[in-house]
């Protein structure tokens, strides 16, 4: 296990779409550096909003990187560091956490405290579209593109179902057979299907555009399973944050599970342009690489104490940019 101190301590990068302490890389004209380099972060850009509590990043279709602020009610556009724009949600107190590009150019977010999906275009009008009501709240969390080319998205309050909106704003929800499952986060699997964590259920669950669903326990009881992404081998992974655990589950329904010690916690997880995992440790405050075959655990800090990192993505120029919930900062974590 190594753990390395990020160059951003010295090397802040002036602008977040230049790579200039790494060999040169472009946001908007992505062009990735061949160089080897020693894993570490290399900026942290401040949020214009205080105490904003950005959340959750999406790739945008201009080719920009978009943030939910969850307790600024805002949803970020980075051009630069020296150009961020905000946009706030029309419902107070929203609470947007994820956040994805959808089919029809805009992106889409989900508005956890409002019970609401919202979509907002590139030049940042706002669209809001209330779910249906209930006797408890939905706390929409997690979203993706399903292939019927709706957004999907998991209710994580004891509504206990998994969503879908046309771009139109037609809603359908799906009750899950598990009561208190509350879903987490979602992600279309290479199997056609959506594919979903059920952190209250401890399980990870899987439903057809149809609407048929299917759920396969975590052998780790109480793992609490979050985020999920494909993998490089066509299975699934998934975090469990309260076991400290990284999981893989087939198209089939099998589940492997690797420790992430030295890590302490195991939140936001993204695939690297290099096969590896990155894991969000904001218990240690650093980044974990996980390497499955053989299973190798190398941490890299933050800079910025207690960070609170949340959300990681691949930015266009293939590096990793990460938000720092408590930190209000999005950082840039180049591993190439």
């Amino acid at each position: 296990m190594r753990r390395i101190v990020g160059l951003a301590a010295t090397c802040l990068l002036t602008s977040l779409a230049l790579g200039a302490c790494s060999g040169g890389s472009n946001l908007i004209n992505p062009q990735p550096t061949p160089t080897p380099v020693v894993p570490s972060v290399t900026a942290e850009v401040a949020l214009p909003t205080a105490s904003s509590g950005p959340a959750f990043i999406a790739r945008g279709p201009d080719q920009l990187l978009w943030v939910t602020e969850q307790t600024g009610n805002q949803i970020a556009k980075i051009v630069s560091s020296s150009s961020i724009k905000e946009f706030p949600v029309p419902t107070a107190a929203s609470a947007p956490l994820g956040i994805i590009a959808g089919p029809d150019g805009s992106l889409w977010f989900t508005e956890f405290a409002a019970g609401k999906i919202g979509k907002i275009t590139t030049t940042g009008v706002i669209t809001e579209f209330a779910l249906p009501p209930g006797a408890t709240p939905a706390n929409p969390q997690g979203i993706t593109t399903g292939p019927d080319l709706n957004l999907w998205f998991a209710e994580a309050g004891n509504r206990n179902r998994i969503g879908s909106i046309t771009t139109s704003g037609t809603v359908v929800e799906n009750v899950l057979p598990t009561p208190n499952a509350k879903p987490a986060f979602i992600i279309q699997g290479p199997d056609g299907a959506l594919w979903f964590t059920e952190m209250g259920a401890n399980k990870i669950g899987r439903i057809t555009i149809g609407g048929a669903v299917t759920e396969f326990p975590i052998p780790t009881p109480n793992s609490q399973p979050y985020q999920i992404v494909v993998g490089p081998d066509s299975a699934l992974y998934f975090t469990e944050k309260n076991a400290d655990k990284l999981g893989r589950i087939t198209t089939t329904g099998s589940i492997t599970e690797f420790s992430l010690a030295p890590a302490k916690s195991a939140v936001g997880l993204v695939l690297g342009a290099d096969g590896k995992f990155y894991i969000g440790d904001p218990a240690a405050n650093e980044i974990a690489q996980v390497i499955t075959a053989p299973l190798t655990v190398n941490e890299f800090l933050i800079p910025t104490p207690a960070s609170g990192i949340t959300g990681l993505t691949l930015g266009f120029d293939q590096k990793i940019y990460f938000a720092e919930s408590n930190a209000n900062k999005i950082g840039q974590f180049t591993y190439f």
